[in-house]
């Protein structure tokens, strides 16, 4: 079952003369409530379920919720020592959603080969809204977060040890796969990645510099591009394979076809 990334022309064209992933800062994503979906509902289990639900003590309690607050302010995530970037697939393909959303060009990846490489940093998203799941996530860090504040002697040790700890930036990488019931349509799929902002790269959009990281696309990965409901879609069609004959040494076979959605602009 192949995972769909849907986009337009300029990062088509980019992914195939580059053989790049162009990841975005979770800060720059288009939900406007892009992480904070998933760190509120951290900070909510944290403050009205009981100490049996969630094996943590109070100090950690009182340190995650404070830490989760701050990190939901993106201002602070854009300026913190390891960023977090995401790129987005989908599960299914040609959706008119998706066509209007995102772009007229989907891509699409062959499950097995980005799961090979990358199946430590995919993740599907999460859209119901279910606490037993935050509560497994919690608990899976409670022991260690509150072994390393057991000893700490100041407020603002305790604040360093948090914001630097490998297992609470784990529990807000896995904050990101928490979106609202509005997105569920998307069936989306998360590569997710956090990296030293020495490796950040920056492009133009609408005046602000967008953060972003590269990755490889392994070998075959990508199998086909379909053309989304445009006018001159034979034309769009007929190029796109041109362009692909001039790069068939990484992407040879690679499908090309189009839309079955009979959309339309007027």
């Amino acid at each position: 079952m192949p995972l769909y990334h849907y986009t337009d022309i300029n990062a088509v064209q980019s992914v195939i003369t580059k053989g790049k992933l162009w990841l975005t800062h979770l800060s720059f994503m288009n939900d406007k409530r892009e992480l904070v979906e998933g760190l509120d509902r951290y900070i909510n289990v944290l403050k009205t379920h009981k100490h049996n639900d969630i094996k943590i003590s109070s100090q950690s309690q009182k340190e995650m919720i404070k830490f989760f607050e701050q990190f939901k302010n993106p201002i602070y995530n854009v300026n913190y020592h390891n960023p977090i970037f995401v790129f987005s697939f989908c599960r299914h393909g040609d959706l008119l959603n998706q066509w209007r959303s995102y772009g007229l060009y989907e891509i699409q990846f062959d499950n097995e080969i980005l799961y090979s490489e990358y199946e430590k940093n995919l993740y599907d998203c999460d859209y119901e809204n279910d606490d037993s799941q935050i509560e497994k996530l919690i608990n899976s860090k409670a022991y260690s977060i509150t072994q390393i504040l057991k000893n700490v002697l100041t407020q603002e040790e305790a604040e360093r040890m948090i914001e630097e700890y490998f297992d609470v930036l784990e529990l807000v990488k896995d904050a990101l796969v928490f979106k609202h019931s509005s997105f569920k349509d998307e069936s989306e799929v998360r590569l997710i990645k956090e990296i030293s902002s020495k490796h950040v790269k920056y492009r133009n959009k609408n005046n602000i510099l967008i953060p972003y990281i590269e990755l490889d696309i392994p070998k075959n990965a990508i199998k086909g591009i379909r053309i989304g409901p445009m006018g001159n879609q034979k034309l769009a069609h007929a190029s796109l394979l041109m362009f692909l004959r001039n790069n068939e040494e990484y992407f040879e076979g690679v499908d090309v076809t189009t839309s079955d959605v009979p959309y339309r602009e007027l």
